[in-house]
This record gives C-alpha cells, structure tokens and sequence, in this order.
C-alpha cells in the first residue's frame, strides 16, 4: 500500500572465534570471511546497490534493500554461504567458523541491533 513503510535486510556475519587468532592470521581470516559471503551474495543475485556492506574487522554487516525477495536472503544467500564455508574449509587445519543473523529493517537502528544479536 501507498504511504507504507518498505522493509529490507540487515544480515551479520562474523568470524567464531577471531580474538584467539595472531595478527599474522587475521588477514587471511579476513579474505576468507569476504570471499565465502560475498561469492554468497553474487550467486544468489544480490548485488550493489541492493547490497551495501559495512566492515566490522572480523564480519560484514549487509543492509539489503527493500526490493531483494526474502527468499534470496534467508533460501540462496544462506545455502551458497553453507556449500562455500564446506569448500574453503574443506582442506584447512583451523576452519573458518561463522556467526551470522539476520533482520527486517524499517526506518530504527533496532533491526541493526536484532541483526548482530542474532549472530552471538
């Protein structure tokens, strides 16, 4: 209806974990973290600029915009995200473990809030 209020995505996802990692593995952790999400995202269509992602150092806070279907959000984007967490850590001593949540956003920072929670 005209005049109401369009309501998109906010996901988190960040890295189980990070703070136990040296200085000289986080980088590595932080290619990882970028390219398992966001070959997520380009093969669930999702894309600039109906995607913005904001660096959190060890995650990526994902704002959606209120066009993108739920289904791509919480069907493809997580399924690709599961098949590409299983093949990057097919092969590693100490796996990539994610944390990841997601939320409706209106017009309120509480669905940012709701998003990060989720991931704890």
């Amino acid at each position: 209806m005209e005049g109401e209020a369009a309501y998109g995505f906010i996901v988190n996802v960040d890295a189980q974990g990070s703070g136990l990692l040296s200085d000289t593995e986080k980088p590595e952790m932080r290619r990882r973290l970028y390219d398992v999400t966001g070959t997520a995202f380009e093969r669930a269509g999702i894309r600039p600029p109906r995607l913005y992602q904001e660096d959190r150092g060890d995650g990526i806070l994902g704002v959606l915009t209120p066009d993108v279907p739920p289904v791509r959000v919480v069907g493809e984007w997580i399924e690709h995200l599961h098949q590409n967490l299983r093949e990057t850590n097919q092969h590693l001593r100490k796996p990539l473990r994610l944390r990841g949540g997601a939320a409706r956003r209106g017009g309120g920072g509480h669905a940012v809030d709701r998003a990060l929670l989720r991931g704890r």
